[in-house]
């Protein structure tokens, strides 16, 4: 969906609140392409004597689907998205660049070490474990998650950081569309930590007990949290359904 707004921000802001509008967004760079396919999309032209950049934010900051917005150089508008761009996303399409400022805080999932999981649905082949740790989601296209083979028994997901970090919240995010049926089946899943790889895969009952989601999931969109009571220090992290059938996972991070 695309609009295109006329906004008029002409009031003064003190260098205090210019700080808090700016310190919620962290710059990256993102196909203008991709940005121009988003779900929604606003094209925004305020009228202000304020910088392009603070315009924009503050615009942004305001608006509950707004979770990245673009600026050219070349341009005074500033183009909205609602799709997740973590911080460190790495954009490979490089002619195509604008620059972005992202709403979403740092997180340990983007670009981790590797990630292994139960086989991809062979009927939904793009659907990769992959898609959960490259930053970007533009929660539109189901092709951006990550669906577990539907013959698997208790499937699961288990990120490598290469190095022991500090974490305490998994957030998984449900998908934003389609077949509620999938929504149903996002349910029963554990979070386990430890510090050594694991000897078989999907075993990861030495792995110590972090948090859990009863479920089902009840919304599409819905952004689940698995907390633990304090933070954890681990190298590896595994996500699994206690149960058989599959699971659809659109987005994840960890903090």
């Amino acid at each position: 969906m695309l609009a295109v707004l006329m906004v008029l921000t002409a009031w003064p802001l003190s260098p205090s609140l210019t700080e808090i509008i700016t310190s919620h967004f962290y710059e990256v760079k993102v196909s203008k392409a991709t940005i121009m396919a988003s779900r929604t999309l606003q094209v925004v032209q305020p009228v202000s004597k304020l910088p392009p950049s603070l315009r924009c934010s503050s615009v942004c900051n305001v608006d509950l689907l707004c979770q990245v917005w673009c600026h050219e150089a070349s341009s005074e508008e500033c183009l909205l998205s609602d799709m997740y761009v973590m911080p460190t996303y790495r954009e490979t399409n490089l002619g195509d660049t604008v620059m972005c400022n992202t709403k979403r805080h740092y997180d340990l999932a983007t670009g981790a070490f590797s990630i292994t999981a139960t086989p991809s649905d062979p009927r939904a082949s793009l659907r990769v474990k992959d898609n959960l740790i490259d930053g970007i989601y533009d929660r539109m296209t189901m092709n951006q998650c990550y669906l577990g083979d539907s013959s698997s028994t208790k499937p699961w997901l288990y990120l490598d950081f290469g190095e022991v970090i500090s974490f305490r919240v998994v957030k998984l995010v449900t998908q934003s569309g389609g077949h509620r049926h999938h929504l149903n089946l996002f349910q029963g899943l554990e979070v386990r930590a430890g510090m050594e790889a694991v000897e078989t895969p999907g075993n990861f009952s030495s792995y110590a007990r972090v948090a859990s989601f009863a479920g089902p999931a009840t919304d599409f969109d819905q952004e689940v949290f698995l907390e633990a009571p304090e933070p954890v220090k681990a190298r590896f992290i595994s996500v699994q359904k206690m149960a058989s059938m599959t699971i659809q996972i659109c987005h994840l991070e960890v903090f």
